[in-house]
């Protein structure tokens, strides 16, 4: 089991929750508007990871990639409309994902708005609504009423041959032809080693690669945490955090993709950065 239960909404929210308005006029004297994992906010997280995973050596427009863990699949869908990746897809396990997949950001937007004691009906309120849910011109504001998810995403853990077989036919058309890569997106710091470790050795039963992207623990004095979204507030205390060279060593056979440097250092595979 994951070190985080991806079923409750509320980790979710907990997970991705932030404030919406300090940039975007201001609460007006009232508790700042507080929104989760929406498109609005999140997509530009797919689109960074998409850039992450161009740098993988043999990854081509023409390879055949499952994103595992994907959540909504931001980065499925920005690697086939903006890319030009004509077989790839999202994997996630989650049903949270899977119940909200065809539902748009509504409801949540709604409930963080009310949350903070606006009325959605009132001029800020729906402003902030409009903001949040609708844009047709860019794909991370999305049409109102128009589903989370627009790429296919899995509901497989690849845990049987019937699982592994069911991702390999979505993708290559053939439940018996391997898949070119299996990307896990930001899930080794929810498993324990001995599940991280599980979850490489059914991946390269599916798969004739498979990489992992993390976001490294600092080795240095007391451990600090550096880079990313999480700094500001300290990583999440239960997570599975570790330095790059612990990871090398726990996935000898995987790439290894961070988040936080440059993408001429961003790929290791078995101890070297490519």
């Amino acid at each position: 089991m994951p070190i985080l239960d991806y079923d409750d909404p509320q980790v979710w929210f907990n997970l991705y929750e932030g404030g919406v308005e300090s940039h975007y006029g201001g609460a007006e004297g009232r508790p700042e508007v507080r929104l989760g994992y929406i498109r609005q906010r999140q997509w530009s997280g797919g689109v960074r990871y998409s850039g992450y995973y161009l740098q993988l050596p043999g990854l081509t427009t023409a390879s055949t990639v499952a994103i595992v863990g994907s959540g909504f699949a931001y980065s499925a869908e920005y690697m086939r409309d903006a890319l030009g990746f004509a077989n790839v897809i999202g994997i996630d396990t989650a049903s949270w994902i899977h119940a909200n997949k065809g539902l748009p950001d509504d409801a949540e937007v709604i409930a963080g708005i009310q949350a903070a004691g606006l009325d959605v009906a009132s001029p800020r309120g729906l402003e902030l609504l409009s903001h949040f849910t609708s844009n047709g011109i860019a794909p991370h504001r999305a049409p109102r009423s128009v589903a989370r998810a627009r790429a296919t995403i899995l509901d497989e853990n690849a845990s049987n041959n019937g699982s592994r077989r069911a991702i390999r036919a979505e993708l290559t058309g053939n439940g018996n032809t391997p898949i070119d890569w299996a990307i896990g997106e930001g899930m080794v710091e929810s498993l324990t080693d001995s599940e991280i470790q599980q979850a490489s050795a059914l991946a390269h039963q599916y798969a004739m690669n498979v990489a992992w992207t993390f976001i490294p623990r600092d080795p240095g004095p007391g451990g600090a945490m550096v880079g990313g979204y999480w700094n500001n507030r300290g990583r999440h205390p239960l997570l599975n955090w570790k330095p790059r060279a612990e990871w090398t060593a726990l996935l000898p056979n995987d790439y290894l993709i961070c988040g936080l440097i440059k993408p001429a250092r961003r790929i290791t595979l078995n101890g070297m950065t490519i």
